[in-house]
């Protein structure tokens, strides 16, 4: 495991903070992110899922997820502690446990009798994983290693099974090879058979494994990398919005329109304003 990037934000409400940390994004294989809110009010937007924010919720998100805190639901001040970090490929059963825990269906605050601790835990964690002691950083990654498993482990009881099936790992391959291969082509009118054909696999199959993996099918993806990407392009330049759509190769104005708001939660213009300082 290893820690990438700690950060503690205090009463997040409108601005430039609030247009970076709340953006629409996304990590990569084997990352994982932690989103502590100690208090606030607001809301957190998972793939196409909304999910309320309100004192000592914990989020889990996972390799690939698309998510963001949706500007124009904050309606009280967020305070709250985020970790990045990753796994490792032999730390299959940390990977698996995160993977299985039913986070991934609803992301739920952890048990009551657990909250008044999570906020001194990911303070040492922040500091250590700060330091320039390697000591003290090895230190920060085991702590969270512990609680990972504390936290989420107690949710696999009725799981058990589940998190013991492996997954095909030529399967994974060709999803991980898929996913740079649409990074490529973001700003195309990609197919999912091209994508398939560029694996070297049957389209059938191709959406079979993909959906297995990624919990959505390779065409939804491919959308959301394009909205993640063109979200950007709202928040960092002057561009009007048919000319976004036009850039991404989206069939007009109202087509990149209503898939961006299936993605976020917001209309383009909306998501535009709510980032503006």
């Amino acid at each position: 495991m290893e820690i990438k990037e700690t950060a503690f934000i205090y009463k997040l409400i409108a601005g430039e903070k609030l247009a970076w940390h709340g953006r629409y994004h996304s990590h990569g294989e084997m990352e994982f992110e932690i989103h502590f809110f100690s208090e606030g009010e607001g809301t957190f937007f998972s793939n196409r899922t909304s999910y309320s924010i309100r004192n000592n919720t914990l989020f889990l998100v996972f390799p690939r997820e698309f998510h963001s805190i949706l500007p124009k639901e904050v309606k009280k001040p967020l305070t709250y502690y985020a970790v990045l970090f990753s796994l490792s490929k032999s730390e299959k059963k940390l990977y698996q446990l995160l993977i299985n825990s039913s986070s991934r269906k609803k992301n739920q605050p952890v048990a009551s009798n657990e909250t008044a601790s999570i906020k001194f835990i990911l303070e040492d964690i922040m500091k250590f994983s700060k330091s320039d002691s390697a000591d003290l950083k090895k230190s920060a990654d085991l702590l969270l290693e512990s609680c990972l498993f504390r936290w989420f482990g107690k949710q696999n009881k009725t799981e058990g099974k589940i998190a013991a099936q492996k997954k095909s790992k030529s399967a994974k391959s060709y999803v991980e090879r898929s996913i740079k291969f649409m990074e490529k082509k973001v700003y195309t009118r990609c197919t999912v058979s091209e994508v398939a054909n560029f694996c070297g696999i049957s389209e059938e199959h191709f959406i079979r494994i993909f959906k297995d993996e990624m919990q959505m099918t390779p065409h939804q993806f491919f959308l959301r990398l394009k909205i993640q990407t063109a979200a950007l392009a709202l928040i960092n330049s002057s561009s009007t919005v048919s000319e976004i759509a036009d850039e991404f190769s989206f069939e007009n104005q109202f087509h990149f329109s209503r898939v961006f708001k299936k993605c976020t939660g917001l209309a383009p213009s909306s998501y535009r304003a709510g980032f503006s300082s």
